[in-house]
């Protein structure tokens, strides 16, 4: 009952090898659990560099700001271009 919360029992509950099921998935993950663990570790180093770029595009929009105004001022200086024709 209380594994029928988390999804991954959902799954168990339903098929009556509910026990077998784990235990499955459990044996051909021991032999390359050994190797499996590094692994993992190894994709989330890589995502930390990544959340590293993440926070340095932040920096790189304040920069970005300073084209916004650039353009503003080009666009101001045209309509002032136009009462002085008139």
């Amino acid at each position: 009952m209380r594994c029928a919360s988390c999804r991954r029992c959902a799954s168990s509950p339903s098929s009556p090898s509910s026990p077998s099921s784990p235990s499955s998935p459990s044996s051909p993950s021991s032999p390359s659990s050994p190797s499996s663990p590094p692994s993992p570790p190894s994709p989330p180093s890589p995502p930390s560099p990544l959340h590293l770029f993440t926070s340095s595009q932040p920096r790189h929009s304040p920069p970005a700001r300073f084209p916004a105004p650039h353009r503003q001022r080009p666009s101001r200086l045209p309509v002032q271009t136009f009462p002085d024709f008139t």
